[in-house]
């Protein structure tokens, strides 16, 4: 129902944290243009993570 485009980054801080971060765009697709005709904005939205094992 849309196209979504994602930009992520990885990084190991050391052998138990690990980062991530990353960035997304969504442009509505037929679908969404179709239910919700002259309102369909791009949706973005942007996340971190920080992920440690022990």
């Amino acid at each position: 129902m849309s196209d979504d485009v994602f930009i992520e980054y990885s990084c190991i801080i050391n052998p138990n944290t690990y980062l991530t971060a990353g960035f997304s765009i969504a442009v509505p697709g037929k679908g969404i243009r179709d239910v919700f005709p002259g309102n369909d904005p791009i949706w973005s939205g942007g996340f971190v993570n920080v992920v440690v094992n022990y």
